[in-house]
């Protein structure tokens, strides 16, 4: 398997543990961000998991994965669980964030299966979240295991993040937490993080998966980064997270979790 030059880069940048200039930043990424998910949680997740495997759909091409293969085929919903579910790395930082900030208003953009909203609804039951999936057939599965689950916390709303990200904000009041896995191109990342930004009220933290899916996706992470109300921006290779925060200097790390 080759590894990406940039990935060297990376390694030779990013710090294990980051003194950053804000002690509860500090606990946060370099306490809480390394323990693993709770067993009981990872448990209801699996099942969740293993309730979708089981399942024998087959999805037309042309479906939205997200960071999923660029070539479209029909695939069954085992496979696409398989590969699209979420890293235990990253599973780790968004239900950690979640648990360590308790933001109460989180929007995730790419419902998916609903196997990283799980993680979200689980790690703070007393938030309000709205997911929104492009994918109809994605979503009503996604519906399924939340109902299963008995999530009362989760809206799932189905169409354009276009369409649909505007009044999702509002609804929510603003956005404490958002987790943005959904449009992978440059402009669609740019204006989904943009329309984000512009309506909600700080302090609000935003998590991207597959920063590093393609270049359009890595030169999007560069620029957010420059936007000068997102204080802090944490490089973790795949993830990037940003804090719109009361911080004392504007910083760009990397760190290894």
């Amino acid at each position: 398997m080759r590894i990406p030059l940039d990935y060297f880069v990376w390694r030779q940048r990013a710090k294990k543990d980051y003194k950053f200039l804000d002690s509860s930043i500090s606990q946060l990424i370099n306490d809480f961000w390394r323990r693993p998910v709770p067993e009981n949680i990872e448990k209801k997740i699996s099942e969740a998991r293993n309730d979708l495997f089981s399942l024998k759909n087959i999805f037309p091409k042309g479906i939205d994965l997200g960071a999923g293969p660029k070539k479209k085929s029909r695939r069954s919903l085992a496979s696409i669980v398989q590969q699209s579910s979420i890293s235990s790395l990253h599973s780790q930082v968004i239900f950690n964030t979640i648990q360590y900030l308790k933001p109460s208003k989180i929007l995730e953009l790419g419902t998916g299966l609903g196997i990283s909203t799980l993680y979200m609804a689980l790690a703070n039951p007393e938030a309000r979240i709205i997911t929104i999936e492009g994918n109809k057939d994605l979503a009503e599965q996604a519906k399924i295991i939340f109902n299963k689950i008995q999530l009362q916390n989760i809206q799932v709303e189905i169409g354009s993040f276009e369409e649909n990200l505007p009044d999702a904000i509002y609804d929510l009041g603003g956005v404490e937490l958002a987790f943005i896995d959904g449009d992978h191109t440059f402009q669609g990342l740019i204006k989904n993080t943009e329309t984000i930004t512009s309506l909600s009220k700080p302090p609000f933290v935003l998590i991207f998966d597959d920063i590093r899916w393609s270049n359009q996706m890595l030169n999007a992470w560069r620029l957010i980064q420059e936007n000068p109300y997102l204080r802090l921006n944490i490089d973790l290779y795949s993830m990037g997270v940003s804090f719109c925060i009361n911080y004392p200097q504007k910083e760009n790390v990397w760190v290894r979790i």
